[in-house]
């Protein structure tokens, strides 16, 4: 019944496209590979595609609860952040884009460094917010579907929006991205990090902060107009640093798959 229920509910706000079904590779798909190496920096989970003609990638999640280190703490507020997004990379250039738990701006238009949401942004060259407004604000336990799609050459799409069938709440917008496009060797992926401001590229820095009980319920990647479950099969599986910060849970065929985070491991 519940799998009847989100397949029904997928109809209605995913794109309209041919599902290939199940785990087994197709003959013209390109394996992932077996392990990537980890970008220091942050404690993060990326499944990520092989490098083939995916035109892009989507899914809807639960949105997870999250907690702070309070010993971690800057002039804006926690060090530690948290964040669900998709992206890929063609060539040489990476793209990132999704939903961050970000400042808000209260009904006068005053900053609100205290009262947090998951805002959609993206990343190419530079960083891009959308519009610091409630109707572009979502919350743990609130369920969206995002994607990130190829449009044209050198033009991507993010999609963020209630997963219901008249969503109260959407965000849209194209970007240039000069590397992507169709019938391009593309990886497409879907990230639940805890980043940590200021340290891109550096260790970890030890951490109390956690983000628990995010629910992917569905992810697909995109090829036209034809969707492929991503599960284990199709992607490469990176827990970085490394595992002992991880509870990852397989829940369906359909990519489906829970995760929390900790920065300090629970036992």
């Amino acid at each position: 019944m519940k799998k009847a229920l989100i397949l029904g509910l997928l109809t209605l706000t995913l794109v309209s496209c041919y599902y290939q079904g199940g785990g087994i590779l197709t003959p013209d798909e390109v394996p992932p590979a077996t392990e990537a190496a980890c970008f220091p920096g942050a404690y993060y989970r990326k499944a990520v595609s092989s490098f083939d003609k995916w035109t892009g990638i989507e899914g809807i999640i639960v949105l997870p609860e999250n907690a702070v280190d309070v010993r971690r703490w800057g002039t804006n507020g926690p060090l530690d952040n948290f964040s669900i997004y998709m992206g890929g990379r063609a060539g040489n250039q990476e793209v990132d884009a999704g939903l961050t738990w970000e400042i808000t701006r209260d009904e006068f238009g005053n900053i609100d460094y205290v009262n947090r949401a998951y805002r959609p942004f993206w990343r190419v060259t530079s960083w891009n917010n959308a519009p610091a407004i409630k109707d572009y604000y979502w919350y743990p336990g609130d369920k969206v579907l995002m994607r990130v799609e190829a449009v044209d050459t050198g033009r991507l799409r993010l999609t963020v929006q209630d997963a219901d069938p008249n969503p109260k709440k959407s965000f849209s917008v194209d970007f240039e991205a000069s590397m992507f496009g169709m019938n391009i060797p593309t990886q497409f992926k879907r990230v639940n990090a805890i980043d940590q401001s200021g340290n891109e590229g550096k260790p970890v820095q030890p951490t109390k902060a956690k983000v628990f009980g995010a629910v992917w319920e569905e992810v697909y990647l995109l090829r036209g107009d034809e969707r492929y479950p991503m599960v284990p099969s199709r992607f490469t599986d990176m827990k970085c640093p490394d595992g002992g910060f991880f509870e990852v849970k397989k829940l369906n065929n359909f990519g489906g798959e829970s995760i929390n985070i900790f920065g300090t491991p629970e036992k």
